[in-house]
């Protein structure tokens, strides 16, 4: 193994990556999606023991270099360099522990999703939006990215951010509806870089194989040192239920939110409120078309509770501030005088976003249930206004999940870094794999790595895969060259 692993840390987050050489005891770490068909990853987190003989991880270490650095929060990446020179990033992300074990310190790292997770999603209502800008727009908020590599297929997303209260919803979760939307996928690549590509890139497994193993009969570096393989039942959908929402409609303007009681303002005070909009049955809603506050008929303001006194509405000592969101508004109130003030009534006034009744599509496979017996899932999707999409997702689930398919869910690699030919380091989420184990039916079977897991210590290394298998069927797509003849060779796609 000459391929070196090294930890280094933004210190003094100025863009100076510092290396920690000669104290990596041990390392273990894992990126990527938890499991197969997901469309998001889990938060990656790598695990690093190091040696702390001197206290230069110790917090308290007022003489230590990293004196008043020791903070959750520093950048942090770990990257594998062979013996060629040649390297690549197998985790970035940021410090998200620092414990100290008597001699030794251990730095928990966090990747990128875990800051989708941790910010509240706000986001203007849009009826339309292309989805590689809206996807963009959402990761930006949270994590922003010198690089990122969106390929998208020209989407977009109907009524978008209708459903999203910002009360509940991260940042992830919303990245994850806008990807699932179009049954796409969102990673985080190991370089750091956010990632997405749509249902026809998943669909092709046309691509080189960035690696090729077989159990069975290829060269001996090519043989893992163990090789998982399943025919698993419960990977069985053969009923589909996708839920999907026609275009929204828009009710006349009314009062969207109203305070319930007389507000008052301390001298020198900013309040900030959340005005959350609701329709006229009381339900939460979006809603456009917000109307500015007209002072005296949305909102008086007053020296006095009882309304009494002079009249601050329009004075320079009282200001207002509203930002609209898809589904509230943002309200600052300030206060300059020299005493209380008090907000005697509020309210927002616009139109409603009206939710329509859900289409549902559906597909299912009989024979597929008397043999498995029934397993059903249902797909929502509150961006998607097509209810062709919707049936023919159903459909595509169906057929691509009816009957269940040997696959290789898990490869490991022990004390090696090169595998035919192949440094394992240099392998990147949702690169594919070809499988060859004839004692399993495996033959160059497709597989993608949905997630990397990495463990290493002075005197042992070890590399797992975890893989999911592609869709081996060439699919058919209106004004792609060369994709075949539709029902000989190929099926139409979705």
């Amino acid at each position: 193994m000459d391929t070196r692993l090294i930890f280094e840390v933004d210190w003094a987050q100025d863009g100076t990556w510092i290396m920690e050489m000669g104290r990596l005891i041990a390392l273990r770490g894992r990126v990527g999606l938890g499991a197969p068909r997901q469309h998001m990853p889990e938060i990656g987190r790598m695990a690093l023991e190091l040696d702390n003989f001197d206290g230069r991880y110790d917090a308290g270490n007022t003489s230590g270099p990293l004196y008043g650095w020791l903070l959750p929060g520093r950048a942090a990446r770990v990257r594998a360099e062979a013996g060629s020179g040649e390297w690549w990033t197998i985790f970035t992300g940021w410090i998200e522990r620092i414990e100290r074990r008597g001699s030794e310190a251990v730095i928990t790292l966090v990747d990128a999703v875990a800051r989708l997770h941790g910010v509240a999603l706000a986001i203007d209502y849009a009826p339309s939006a292309d989805l590689v800008d809206c996807l963009a727009g959402l990761v930006e908020a949270a994590i922003p990215a010198a690089w990122t590599d969106y390929a998208g297929e020209g989407e977009s997303l109907e009524h978008a951010g209708w459903r999203w209260l910002p009360e509940q919803t991260t940042i992830w979760q919303g990245v994850r509806d806008v990807v699932q939307t179009w049954h796409g996928r969102f990673w985080v690549a190991r370089w750091g870089g956010p990632s997405y590509r749509g249902r026809a890139w998943l669909q092709e497994a046309s691509e080189a194989p960035a690696l090729t193993i077989s159990a069975s009969s290829g060269g001996q570096d090519e043989v893992p040192d163990a090789l998982d393989t399943a025919l698993d039942v419960t990977r069985v959908i053969n009923a589909a239920q996708v839920v999907t929402y026609p275009v929204e409609q828009v009710a006349a303007e009314g009062v969207l939110w109203e305070a319930s009681s007389v507000l008052r303002l301390a001298p020198g005070e900013t309040r900030m409120l959340s005005a959350l909009f609701r329709d006229a049955q009381g339900t939460r809603c979006a809603a456009v078309e917000v109307a500015a506050p007209v002072p005296q008929a949305d909102y008086r303001v007053s020296e006095f509770r009882d309304g009494s006194g002079v009249d601050y509405t329009t004075a320079p000592a009282f200001d207002l501030a509203v930002t609209v969101e898809a589904t509230r508004a943002r309200l600052a109130f300030t206060n300059t005088a020299t005493g209380a003030l008090y907000v005697q009534f509020f309210r927002l006034r616009g139109k409603p976003v009206l939710a329509q009744g859900p289409v549902i599509s559906e597909a299912s496979d009989a024979a597929s249930q008397a043999r498995y017996t029934k397993r059903a899932v249902v797909i929502d999707l509150p961006m998607q206004a097509s209810a062709a999409f919707g049936q023919g997702l159903a459909e595509h689930v169906v057929r691509r999940y009816g009957a269940p398919a040997v696959e290789a869910p898990r490869v490991t690699f022990r004390d090696r870094d090169v595998v035919a030919g192949v440094n394992l380091y240099s392998l990147e989420l949702m690169d594919q794999v070809s499988v060859t184990d004839t004692a399993s039916g495996l033959d160059e079977a497709r597989h993608r790595i949905i997630a990397i897991e990495v463990e290493a210590a002075r005197a042992a290394r070890q590399v797992t895969l975890w893989l999911e298998r592609c869709d081996d069927r060439t699919y058919w797509r209106l004004g792609r060259a060369g994709r075949g003849e539709l029902e000989r060779t190929t099926r139409l796609g979705f």
